[in-house]
């Protein structure tokens, strides 16, 4: 700070002189005064080229630490008074002209120049701002490297704070300071149900950093992945809460699974057009969507139609499976095992266009698990006990943007990351609790209309 001072007085005091001689200059020495006016002219369009030309200005000030730290990208005024003292320590450290933890973390690149000289280049910093989970710094890396170049422990360990490095761009890396939980202050989020205009729109099943957590059902087949007491129920409970109106209207008509003795779907049983507590039952109900799915799909060729039109009398379709890894163990033999996968294999690959969505958790990411598991196309990660699984869940690319699902704490159910479908960006969010309680009353004042004799 005190070298900045002295540099920007010197500055401020050659620039004085200049004024004087240039319009403070005594009679009888016009040509000081010329000679005056002349230099601070050379001085203000050298300031202009310097500082606006950036080539420029980092071969100048490249030269002084002290005069390009001046000129190095920053926080904005606003946001620097938002930083604690940690904080800011980072954010300086990540601001500096030659920075030693780019070499301790090994992403510079030594290059030899036209003179035989050898030069050090270092990741050139491109922007600062202050992010939800707390000030980042995006760089532009050296040539010969790639933002993959960039651990997080390495990186953490060089700073002396914890860091996540996510790719920007092809040739840009963030690197972000873990200072903050962005949904800290959330603790257990609330359900409230939110009226549906179509119940085909995607559902609130909780909050992200930038408001609420909007989750697509139907138009999709949906995996619901996590460790054991990660908060799966949480999103699954959610998920009805907020279709319980349109279960209730009969434009929605939800099937469930629950092998593992009916003790998670028996509470919001009054939601269900059916529940499948046994084997049999399962192969059944998947069988008999298949056959809905093509009744529906010939109708729909008949008729012209490209996408379903729910109604009372042909609703959207709901599967939704409690830990779906029960339809390969728990199989009798290796017949019944292949014809329940086959008909949701059906049903997960044309299903879509019919209105017949699936909603499956499970706790093991691996395709051993459930042979189906390619088909669906969202995923929806939550606590994970390694990086292994973290990272088979939702792909390599989103653990280093920072789906870190390993990372999740216990104390934390119903956390989690998915993939923006539009945007491709990885999303954290944290799911409602619904409690026993809440259940059994939105079961009971939305309960689907009384199963007719002849349907599914």
């Amino acid at each position: 700070m005190m070298n900045k001072f002295l540099t920007v007085a010197t500055v401020a005091v050659m620039a004085g002189v200049l004024l004087v001689l240039a319009f403070g200059a005594p009679s009888g020495l016009e040509s000081l005064a010329t000679l005056g006016r002349v230099l601070w002219v050379v001085l203000l369009i050298a300031a202009v080229l310097v500082i606006g030309i950036r080539p420029l200005r980092r071969r100048v000030f490249g030269r002084s630490k002290v005069l390009a730290s001046m000129f190095r990208p920053g926080l904005k005024r606003t946001d620097r008074a938002s930083l604690s003292k940690g904080e800011k320590r980072a954010v300086a450290s990540l601001r500096r002209v030659s920075p030693g933890w780019a070499v301790a973390a090994g992403v510079t690149r030594d290059a030899t120049t036209r003179n035989g000289d050898s030069v050090r280049t270092f990741p050139a910093l491109v922007r600062v701002e202050l992010r939800a989970h707390g000030p980042a710094a995006v760089f532009e890396v050296v040539p010969g490297s790639v933002p993959s170049d960039y651990d997080d422990e390495k990186v953490s360990a060089a700073l002396g704070f914890a860091v996540e490095c996510v790719a920007a761009s092809p040739s840009k890396i963030r690197i972000q300071v873990r200072s903050r939980d962005a949904l800290a202050d959330q603790g257990t989020v609330p359900f409230r149900m939110v009226p549906l205009a179509d119940p085909a729109a995607p559902l609130c099943v909780g909050v992200t950093s930038e408001g609420p957590f909007l989750l697509p059902i139907f138009g999709r087949q949906t995996l619901l992945v996590g460790a054991s007491g990660s908060g799966k129920g949480s999103v699954l409970w959610s998920v009805l809460g907020q279709l319980a109106p349109s279960i209730n209207e009969g434009m929605v008509r939800v099937h469930g699974v629950d092998l593992k003795g009916g003790v998670e779907l028996t509470a919001g049983r009054g939601l269900f057009h059916d529940v499948a507590y046994t084997y049999d039952e399962a192969a059944s109900m998947i069988e008999g969507l298949a056959r809905r799915l093509d009744d529906r799909l010939a109708y729909m060729r008949e008729s012209g139609l490209r996408k379903h039109v729910p109604s009372a009398a042909e609703p959207m379709e709901l599967l939704l499976i409690d830990e779906a890894a029960s339809l390969s163990y728990l199989a009798p033999d290796t017949k019944a095992k292949n014809a329940v996968d086959a008909n949701l294999k059906r049903v997960l690959s044309t299903g879509r266009a019919a209105g017949i969505a699936t909603l499956a958790a499970m706790q093991d990411p691996r395709k051993e698990s459930l042979a189906s598991r390619d088909l669906f196309t969202a995923t929806v990660a939550l606590r994970f006990r390694t990086k292994d699984d973290a990272v088979l869940t939702l792909g390599s690319a989103a653990y280093e943007a920072g789906a870190h699902c390993d990372r999740i704490p216990t104390s934390k159910p119903g956390m989690g990351y998915v993939i923006d479908g539009d945007t491709g960006d990885v999303v954290q969010f944290r799911s409602s609790w619904v409690s026993d309680e809440a259940i059994a009353e939105i079961a009971r004042r939305f309960a689907a209309p009384v199963e007719v004799p002849g349907d599914v």
